[in-house]
């Protein structure tokens, strides 16, 4: 797509700027109700002030959100709209010069709907900076941080009590915390990485990436219409050190060879499928809970996921993958792929969960994030064990119904009882495996505890120290 490297920094401004302000605002409501508080002297009253002062700066923060809401969406509707538009048929002289067909913008429907997605992907990414605002304090050499409201209340907090017991003067008080949230800015915190950044840099990156995605995309399409099989990367002087590598050099494009869902732009850089939601169809997780989900029409075979649940590119990417690649290692057939649906964690109350009956499996969005599952993978890789099982049963005959999932459970944790009792698991080491198999095997639920063991210890090449 025709956009020059001025035009692609010119982008993000007016967002960014947007942000600049709702920072520069919420600095200043602080200031200002830290200064209200210079005349309170006893508790109780200060128990009151605060439990106003925090009313009302909820009240103003959200004006801010709003604010730099409404100028981001319109933004955002400019960018994906007359701006890509304009910088897509500046390519209709690379046609008209080999004598090539020009698809007009309008009548490109493939690039409409992954702009769509893009455009969805990106309001929502805004929205999910704004919620996770907050401050980094520093203490005794490590860097916290601290929610928005939390640092609020502890900043009201700290300035009552300084200031009342004459530890610090007023202005001592207003220039330590003035000098402590220029230090910081305010930021937003990935929680599945634990990174934060500052909002107005997370506002830039979030528009710059949307922009090259799709500059991306329109790129190789239009390699594949030319038939061009090399390319050359742009200079410009504000790339980033590990990027400046790939500048004004000429790569031979792979044509997204790459496996799966994940493939590779024409620059190398790792890009994820967009999530568009499709049709939707209710669905009976329990007897007294019924989820309304969405297909995910830009992943094969049937992907669902609630809407209730707000699922990024790369971790719905990390969780289809590692399905397929659990259903290699346990060699059953890829055609058998069961129905994946993605819910939140009230919704299904487990990390995840097979229906032999449906054959359809159940996930979180958290199983992709190692700190709340211990490893990537190992959800996907044991629900997938109980499709193995199912699928053991299915070729003996059986044809696993709800009616006879009972018997299916009892005959089931037969054969693994079995199958533990030659590995030499028992309930004195089944602990070693995890917590989770030895509540299982106290249960008589074998099965689980056999796809902890393939999961954790076999998967691995390990096996359990007697």
């Amino acid at each position: 797509m025709a956009l020059t490297p001025e035009e692609m920094e010119q982008i993000p401004n007016a967002i960014s700027n947007a942000f600049s302000e709702l920072e520069i605002g919420i600095f200043e409501d602080l200031i200002g109700r830290i200064k209200e508080n210079n005349e309170i002297t006893g508790t109780a009253e200060y128990d009151i002030f605060k439990l106003i002062q925090l009313g009302e700066s909820e009240k103003v923060i959200k004006n801010y959100v709003r604010k730099a809401l409404k100028i981001t969406y319109s933004e955002i509707e400019e960018i994906f709209g007359d701006v890509f538009e304009t910088g897509y048929n500046r390519d209709n002289d690379l046609f008209k010069a080999v004598g090539a067909d020009f698809i007009a913008y309008k009548d490109n429907e493939p690039l409409q709907q992954y702009i769509a997605a893009i455009k969805e992907q990106t309001r929502g990414t805004y929205k999910n900076i704004t919620n996770t605002m907050g401050f980094v304090r520093q203490r005794e050499g490590t860097n916290t941080w601290v929610p928005l409201t939390k640092y609020y209340k502890d900043s009201l907090t700290r300035a009552v009590i300084e200031i009342t017991s004459g530890s610090f003067s007023y202005t001592q008080v207003v220039k330590k915390i003035i000098n402590e949230m220029t230090n910081s800015g305010i930021r937003t915190i990935d929680y599945a990485s634990g990174k934060t950044s500052r909002i107005e840099v997370a506002a830039r990156r979030a528009i710059q990436t949307a922009v090259t995605q799709v500059a991306a995309k329109v790129t190789e399409q239009n390699m594949e219409k030319l038939h061009t099989e090399y390319v050359e990367v742009s200079w410009h002087a504000t790339a980033r050190p590990t990027h400046q590598v790939w500048q004004g050099r000429v790569f031979r494009w792979n044509r997204g060879k790459d496996t799966n869902n994940k493939t590779q732009d024409i620059t190398g850089n790792q890009e994820y499928r967009p999530i568009i939601r499709g049709d939707s169809k209710i669905i009976e997780v329990r007897p007294d809970k019924k989820v309304d989900v969405k297909k995910i029409n830009t992943y094969p075979g049937d992907v669902y996921v609630s809407g209730n649940v707000d699922i990024k590119p790369r971790a719905l990417h990390e969780i289809y993958t590692n399905t397929v690649k659990a259903l290699k290692k346990w060699d059953v057939s890829k055609d058998r792929m069961p129905e994946i649906r993605i819910l939140s964690k009230e919704e299904l109350k487990a990390y995840g969960k097979y229906d032999a009956v449906n054959n359809v499996v159940y996930y979180i969005p958290e199983i992709a994030n190692k700190d709340i599952v211990g490893q990537k993978g190992v959800t996907e890789y044991h629900e997938m064990w109980h499709m193995k099982q199912a699928e053991k049963f299915r070729s003996k005959g059986w044809n696993i119904t709800k009616e006879n999932y009972s018997e299916y459970i009892r005959e089931l944790n037969k054969e693994c009882k079995k199958t533990i009792d030659v590995l030499g698991i028992n309930e004195y080491n089944v602990g070693k495996i995890s917590d989770y198999a030895e509540i299982k095997y106290l249960r008589e639920r074998y099965d689980k505890v056999e796809a902890e063991y393939i999961t954790l210890i076999k998967r691995n090449g390990g096996k359990l120290c007697q």
